[in-house]
């Protein structure tokens, strides 16, 4: 589902509307939410896990903190290989939050 960063730069900033709309489109295409972190003001921190991991890519998906009023989010699409091992720590750690299409 690259179409959603089509045009789209990865250290671009997402809005909360614009996340939630790819997170949908993601689910739909049978992606499993993986949460390490709660949205303070946002979506929080989480990897989208494709149903076939050998063949597609994966999305990270990072909330930041912009001010006491506001955050924005970061979208990156990354093969499982690129996956930074800090991120598979805090999902085996903090992932209590498991979300599935259906």
């Amino acid at each position: 589902m690259a179409s959603i960063l089509k045009g789209r730069k990865s250290d671009q900033r997402w809005g909360y509307r614009e996340i939630e709309q790819a997170v949908a489109k993601l689910y739909d295409d049978g992606y499993i939410m993986r949460r390490w972190s709660e949205g303070t003001l946002g979506c929080g921190c989480f990897l989208m896990e494709p149903p076939d991991p050998e063949h597609m890519y994966y999305f990270v998906i990072e909330e930041h903190y912009a001010n006491e009023w506001s955050s924005y989010h970061t979208c990156n699409r990354r093969r499982k290989s690129m996956i930074p091992d800090e991120i598979w720590d805090l999902i085996d750690k903090y992932d209590a939050y498991t979300y599935q299409h259906g």
